[in-house]
């Protein structure tokens, strides 16, 4: 427990936790930097419509939008024949302006209104949902990519663990310690465990309060099957189904940190340490797609930092690949810690 603390306090004098401040900051910098993302239909029209129609799915929305639909379509269908019309001078200028009108209004709102169909559909489908503005969580889910931030911050925190007893020449002292070298290489490992997914997790909370304060992301305790493509989660609030993505992605950043104290002790050298770790960290995410199979998605923890967990994910076969992977990196780090001066 003494030496335990002791890492602790180590990692506090060392002014690493300016790492931690420095992270943070960045993180919410980077998601208060504007962000404009392309969807299938106008959004302010979606959120002029959820305005109106927002809550319980019912019949009556449903016909509403239906109604709409098939409003928009005849006015557009109705235009060839409008312009032959007049130009056939059947019909006056002030009839045909107000046509035209209608049709420049119908143009704008189909994707939208074609949206909001698909929409029902889905309700039907499930059985029921609630009409809210979900854009921005629908943005902040499927763009929740690779987190440079908490990749890096996590390196930089774990790198000096072991790597700085070889740079300042204590590693000699530390393994003829009393309480003996395997206890002293025991209590990093638990520090950096510990270091590495509170770390993660606040940086990645951080993330989701950030969203929430500054887009004003209401209905976070609503079920995420009311967003479409999110139904094999039902049971999930929209918070309870990032919170548990979060949790996924800081036991990764855990494993991926053992994974780090390995390379530290093996290469002894900081640029080395930092270029291996990340590499095998951030680029098999980015290699992924030309691998096919479940296999390389479990046999590296950057493909689950790179996105929201999926529905085929198996979280029994990804602790034991978790289990097993810190286990060899714990085993080969107090294996070696003494022999590799």
């Amino acid at each position: 427990m003494k030496i335990l603390l002791y890492e602790f306090r180590k990692l506090l004098y060392s002014k690493r936790y300016l790492i931690i401040i420095i992270a943070v900051l960045m993180q919410i910098l980077l998601m208060l930097v504007p962000k404009n993302f392309e969807h299938e239909y106008s959004d302010e029209l979606y959120k002029n419509y959820m305005e109106q129609i927002g809550g319980e799915y019912t019949e009556e929305k449903r016909d509403i939008i239906l109604d709409r639909y098939y409003e928009i379509n005849q006015t557009i269908n109705e235009h060839e024949n409008m312009i032959t019309a007049y130009k056939q001078n059947t019909i006056l200028l002030d009839e045909f302006e107000a046509h035209n009108s209608d049709y420049n209004r119908a143009l704008a709102e189909l994707s939208t209104i074609e949206y909001l169909v698909q929409k029902c559909s889905y309700f039907d489908e499930i059985g029921g949902g609630i009409f809210f503005y979900d854009t921005p969580w629908i943005d902040f889910f499927a763009n929740s990519g690779f987190n440079y931030i908490v990749a890096l911050t996590i390196i930089c925190l774990i790198i000096p663990v072991f790597d700085s007893e070889y740079q300042s020449e204590t590693a000699a002292m530390l393994l003829t310690s009393k309480y003996g070298k395997n206890n002293v290489c025991i209590s990093k490992l638990i520090m950096v465990i510990v270091l590495a997914f509170v770390v993660a997790l606040a940086l990645y909370m951080v993330q989701y309060a950030t969203f929430v304060l500054h887009i004003k992301a209401d209905h976070s305790d609503l079920d995420i099957k009311n967003l479409m493509g999110y139904k094999a989660f039902s049971g999930d609030s929209l918070k309870q189904y990032y919170i548990n993505d979060a949790l996924i992605k800081s036991i990764s950043c855990l494993t991926a940190a053992l994974f780090i104290c390995a390379v530290s002790i093996f290469a002894k050298n900081t640029v080395f340490t930092f270029f291996i770790s990340f590499v095998f960290i951030v680029c098999p995410y980015f290699i992924s797609v030309f691998f096919h199979g479940s296999w390389f998605e479990y046999a590296f923890t950057a493909n689950q930092l790179g996105a929201m967990y999926s529905e085929d994910l198996n979280i029994y076969a990804l602790s034991v690949t978790y289990i097993l992977k810190a286990s060899l990196y714990s085993g080969f780090c107090i294996r070696k810690w003494g022999k590799l001066q």
